[in-house]
Formats: C-alpha cells, structure tokens, sequence
C-alpha cells in the first residue's frame, strides 16, 4: 500500500492526469490483495499473478517515474486502457476470493520421502532422457504437426526439470548449505549453451531463473561471493546476452543443428563480431525511437525492458477494437478446440494469436504468418468481447484456471513439482489470453502430470542403469528445518 501511494504521489507530480495515475495505483492495489490472497509464490496460482501483474503494468508505471515521463504518455487511448486493466484485477481479485471456497487440503501431486531420497537419481535419469531426447529430435523431427516427434517435443522439458530436481535435493540433503551438484551446473550450461548457439533469450535465461527460483523457493542463503556473482550474472546477460540475442538470431538459427553451430562458430571467430553487434543494437534502438516511439510507450527505448511493458500492447488493441469493433467469441472457442489432440483430430485449428494480432496491428507484415507478438490478457479479453470480456469471461477463465492450479499441485514448496509450475507460470503468465486457459485445463497441465510419472517411475531407473547408485542419505524434508509451512510434506511410507 505504501509503495502504490508513493508511486501515485510521484505519477501526479510528473504531469500524469490524476485519474489514470489513481487507477494505476488501484491496479498496484488489486494485484497485491489477489497476490496474497493465493498465498503468494506459495501456490502456483498465486505465482500466475506474480508474474502477470510485474511485465503487463508494474514493470511501466516504475521506469516511467524513474524516468520522470508521464505514465499515460503514448498511449492511443489512455483512460480506456487504464480502466480496462483496473476492472480486469477487480474481476481477477474476484475469482481469486471465490476459488479459495472450492479449494481443498489435498492435492492431487504427492511428494514422499521416497521421492526426496531418489531425487539425485531422478534428476540424473532425467539429464540422460533430456539428452537423449534431443538427440531424436535433432536428427529425426521433420516440424511437422500430429507426430510421434510433435510429442516428444511437448514432453521434453526433462533437462529443465532436472535442474529444478536436483538444486532442491541438494539444498535439502545439506541442510541449506549448499545448492549446487554436478546434475546441476550440466543441465544449466547445457540449456543455456544451447540457447547461446541459437541466440535464443529464453534459452539463456530460463535455466538460470530455473536455479534461483528453487533457492528462493526454499529461503536459500547465498554467501557474498555467490551474491557478487549473480550481480556479474545479470550484468552479462542485461550488457552482452539481450544484444547478441537481437544480433545473431538472423544469422545463426539454421534449418539443422549442425548448420546453427557452425554459424555460431564462424560469426564468434570474426572479430568484428562484437563491435559490430553493439553498433548494430545502438542504432536499432534508436531507430526504434524515430520510428515507433508508440509502440515503446516511452520517450526513450530500455532495451530488455520495453518488452515487459504489455499494456502498451494492450493499448493498441484496443485501438484497433474501438476502430474496428470486437472479434467475437471464435477465438475462444477454438482454444476449447485446440485441448484436443492433433493425433484426434488432425484439421483442427491451430491457433496463434500472436500472429494474428501481429499482424492486424501491423507489427508484423501481411504475409507472415510465424512471428508471434507478446500480448496481454486485458487487451485480448477487449479485443475479442469488448467490456463484457473484461468484466466478465475473463475472471470466470481465470476462476477456472485458480481452482485447477490448486487442486492439482496446492503448495508450490511442498513438492518440486509444483516449482516446475512457478517456472512454467514465468513464461506463460504474462501471455494468458482467453484461449490459453483451456489449453492449460486441459493440455498442459495433462503433459506436466505425464513427465511427472516419468520423473517418479522411470528416470530413477534410467539412472540406475547408467550406473549411479541409490543414495541412502539423512533427508532434511521441506517443512521441518528449511522452509516454513502451513503443512508438513506427506510421508505416506
């Protein structure tokens, strides 16, 4: 509350017009109630929230006080925008009290002692199935849809897991002393190298937010020289990975792996490159600025951080909805429409709005049908339905959505599992337009739920095969010494 005062207070005195400035700090309000309504980063609904609320308003409100600019400046349609976003909290703050009444104590994900002392081996039998899995991929994924190879690429999120599996056990079976092992720093170089070859900003970041996730997690205390290099961490991946991924991506993603590899190689081996690539970021920039400052919602580009500012993105769609009236309902209905699999049903749509916003906002030209554009829920909840898309469907998706998220996974420290969702919820969050949520019922929870048995049944044995051993180990469980619970972890041993 005192933070949205202070914000509010700076808004009025940079020239902001007084009702946006309080309706955005309402929204500051609304997000932190329904943040700690669902108990916080405790549950993986209340972590949808988190990491909805931070890049589609908060991020933008913050850099433009810092920035002394009005916060209502380069918007098309201001007070619709800000009123838009403030009554879709309320309605998400909303499902969020009605949720709570139809949540239960029991989940449907258990985590046993059994499953903490096998977790080394799980998370190593995961690191050999990851690898393994790509190497498939690689040579026999053709991108096509309806495939053996279509699923096999949903499914392998086996590497990321490992790395969330075994900074857990490690942090656990040390008491908190320790959050590193070999499992770990393997399964994070190998992402991010990856994401390195093909310049690809998720793939450099997501391994990383993985690891201190867990540690947050789990309230593990760093040493200063572990803070000092998270510190060199973000200023490399802020100062050099964000340019190299805007630069290289053009020239270093191939049709093969082999052909990205050796197009990472020849460009690292010029040493022009990194000139070159700054050069090219600075004038991108301030291209960007002469030509498009509406679409950067500030007066000046941030880099990174003009693309956690979505309700600009919002902005424009509902320009395009005040010009040209609602979509309609289709969309929605074809996300009920995509929870059926491929394999079933091989004409069904497959829908990504992305794109077609892109394209109807002109971000993305008439003829391209892949690039797909960050959008908010707010503005696609307008777009597609006008108010009663905001006021309305909108909180009763996201009723839905809490209700499952509770009752499949609860307790977000219970169990790792529920970490894999935190992480999934960083990436998905801010992108939870209307047809995502069916997907979510009813395709990804599903697909989580299946690596989840992998994880448990069969990636202990894998590893066992491999040659690593059972560890027989004193197991500190979460809830007794590391992390401060409402409940305990079930030992159904």
């Amino acid at each position: 509350m005192i933070a949205a005062l202070l914000l509010l207070f700076a808004q009025l005195l940079d020239g902001t017009d007084p009702v946006f400035a309080c309706l955005a700090s309402v929204c500051i309000v609304l997000s932190a109630v329904t943040f700690n309504l669902l108990n916080g980063l405790a549950t993986t609904s209340g972590a949808f929230v988190f990491f909805m609320a931070i890049p589609t308003f908060l991020v933008l409100i913050i850099i433009k006080v810092f920035t002394w600019e009005p916060t209502d400046k380069h918007f098309e349609h201001p007070m619709i925008t800000i009123t838009a976003t403030a009554l879709g909290w309320a309605g998400i703050l909303v499902a969020a009290g009605l949720s709570r009444r139809f949540s239960t104590r029991r989940n449907i994900v258990h985590f046993t002692v059994r499953d903490l002392e096998n977790l080394k081996n799980t998370s190593a039998g995961l690191l050999v199935i990851g690898l393994f899995s790509q190497v498939l991929l690689t040579n026999y994924n053709t991108g096509g849809t309806g495939t053996i190879w279509t699923a096999l690429n949903q499914l392998n999120i086996f590497i990321p897991m490992a790395t969330i599996l075994a900074t857990y056990y490690e942090i656990c079976i040390s008491r908190g002393t320790r959050s590193m092992n070999w499992i770990v720093l393997v399964s994070i170089f190998y992402v991010a190298g990856f994401g390195f070859i093909a310049a690809s900003k998720q793939g450099m970041y997501q391994p990383f937010f993985s690891y201190f996730l867990v540690c947050a997690a789990l309230e593990y205390r760093f040493r200063p020289l572990q803070v000092i290099a998270m510190l060199g961490w973000l200023a490399f991946a802020v100062g050099f990975m964000f340019p190299w991924a805007q630069y290289a991506r053009s020239m270093t993603r191939q049709a093969t792996l082999t052909g990205t590899v050796d197009a990472t190689i020849s460009l690292l081996r010029d040493p022009q490159t990194i000139p070159a690539m700054y050069s090219w970021y600075s004038d991108s920039l301030k291209a960007n600025e002469d030509v498009n400052q509406v679409s950067l919602c500030y007066d000046h580009p941030h880099g990174l951080m003009d693309r956690e500012s979505l309700i600009c993105q919002d902005d424009r769609l509902i320009d395009l909805t005040e010009h040209n009236g609602p979509t309609g309902i289709e969309y929605l209905i074809d996300g009920f429409e995509m929870m059926i699999p491929h394999f079933l049903w091989p004409s069904r749509v497959n829908l990504s709005l992305g794109n077609i916003y892109g394209r109807d906002t002109g971000q993305a030209s008439d003829e391209d049908y892949t690039t797909a554009v960050a959008w908010a829920p707010v503005g696609d909840a307008y777009r597609e339905l006008g108010w009663s898309g905001v006021v309305v469907v909108m909180p009763i998706m996201y009723f839905f959505t809490f209700i499952i998220l509770n009752g499949v996974f609860g307790d977000a420290r219970e169990s790792p599992w529920g970490l894999v969702l935190v992480a999934y919820a960083a990436l998905v969050a801010p992108g939870m337009l209307l047809p995502v949520h069916p997907q979510i019922w009813g395709h990804y929870i599903p697909l989580i739920l299946l690596v989840m048995w992998i994880t448990r049944y069969v990636a202990p044995q894998v590893a066992v095969l491999f040659g690593f051993r059972k560890v027989r180990a004193k197991i500190v469980m979460p809830g007794q010494e590391l992390v401060p619970k409402a409940r305990g972890v079930r030992n159904t041993l």
